[in-house]
């Protein structure tokens, strides 16, 4: 998907990790729907503007995100036809694919993104950097960390959960092990029959958006990888994340930053391991409900600890050279992809020459 000038104007002046979010939307769009497009409406407003869409009813703040560049605006696009001229009954759903891609752009980058819908069950067209994370003044930015996505580590992880997990479960209820409520944070009007037809392919994209990237899985190395992602699925990726922290020493605070980032780089894996598992174990016994799953519970954490300490020990397969935030060198692009690297990333990075180029 290519945006137009205009759209690209809208975003010359909102903060670098929101311009880069939507840019790499726009190249997973296609992916997720093959009728929707969008265009930037809004990016930066003064204040003058922001007092006039208050006073229109098209905004409810005047401390809007839109003042200091953390939030932009988008128009759904089906088959070329706006939003707003189908049904209103219609009109979040349209949304809907934008805001999938969006989230699954920020889970590649490691940049946090809220949708307007989600936050306030209205609003579709917007989306903002979190005020707790981009704070007002303060310069921060999420893309200056973490490694790539590690496409292949994540399939073999994910695989192995979805064979733990199974098919639907009605007693929590949840299906490929997602809960309604998780699926909700996904799609918030879903229903129970969403829950009963989300698809393995639709799973993996929850998984990653929402357990793999939050709880840092790109930055374990093999095996430690997916005893965190595992204990995430299970028991939320914060929790993962805190015990995780517990062992290599900092703040367990649940969020997967840069000093946890170097701490886990330095730790042993297969050490880091089995102390996580340990810790684990321990936990799950304290829980209510525990007399009712300890023979699941025990034989699944068995599972995953001897999964990941082979892991642990086997060479790690090369994961491919191109990732969403690593630069590609000239000679590895088409014509196409050249163009449109020119075209819509001027802003965001560099085409990074390997060679001098006359």
């Amino acid at each position: 998907m290519t945006l137009t000038e205009k759209s690209r104007k809208h975003l010359d002046d909102i903060h670098g990790d929101l311009r880069a979010v939507v840019l790499r939307a726009a190249e997973i769009l296609p992916s997720v729907s093959d009728i929707i497009t969008f265009d930037i409406t809004d990016g930066v407003r003064s204040l003058a503007e922001q007092r006039e869409n208050v006073a229109k009813g098209v905004s409810k703040t005047l401390d809007s995100r839109h003042l200091t560049g953390h939030a932009v605006d988008v128009l759904a696009l089906k088959s070329g036809k706006d939003a707003w001229s189908f049904p209103e009954d219609e009109q979040v759903d349209l949304f809907r694919p934008i805001a999938a891609a969006m989230k699954l752009a920020a889970a590649d980058l490691g940049v946090p993104v809220e949708w307007g819908f989600d936050l306030w069950g209205w609003d579709a067209p917007h989306f903002q950097l979190p005020k707790g994370d981009y704070p007002k003044g303060k310069e921060v930015s999420f893309l200056a960390g973490g490694g790539p996505f590690k496409a292949k580590r994540y399939a073999v992880c994910v695989g192995l959960v979805l064979d733990t997990e199974g098919g639907f479960n009605p007693a929590d209820p949840s299906m490929r092990g997602v809960t309604l409520d998780t699926l909700r944070q996904w799609e918030p009007d879903a229903t129970l029959d969403d829950l009963k037809e989300l698809t393995e392919e639709k799973a993996k994209l929850i998984y990653r958006a929402l357990f793999w990237h939050p709880a840092g899985c790109d930055d374990c190395a093999p095996g430690l990888d997916y005893a965190v992602f595992d204990f995430g699925v299970h028991s939320g990726p914060r929790t993962a994340v805190e015990y995780l922290q517990s062992i290599v020493g900092t703040e367990a605070d649940g969020i997967f930053g840069p000093l946890t980032r170097a701490a886990v780089k330095k730790a042993d894996a297969e050490e880091t391991i089995n102390r996580l598992m340990d810790r684990r174990f321990e936990r799950m016994k304290t829980l209510a409900n525990w007399q009712k799953n300890q023979g699941g519970w025990t034989a699944r954490i068995a599972k995953v600890r001897s999964g990941a300490l082979e892991m642990t020990r086997q060479e790690p397969e090369q994961e491919p050279d191109e990732t969403p935030n690593q630069p590609r060198p000239l000679s590895s692009y088409d014509d196409h992809e050249l163009l449109r690297e020119v075209l819509n990333r001027p802003i965001v990075a560099q085409v990074i020459l390997s060679n001098p180029v006359n």
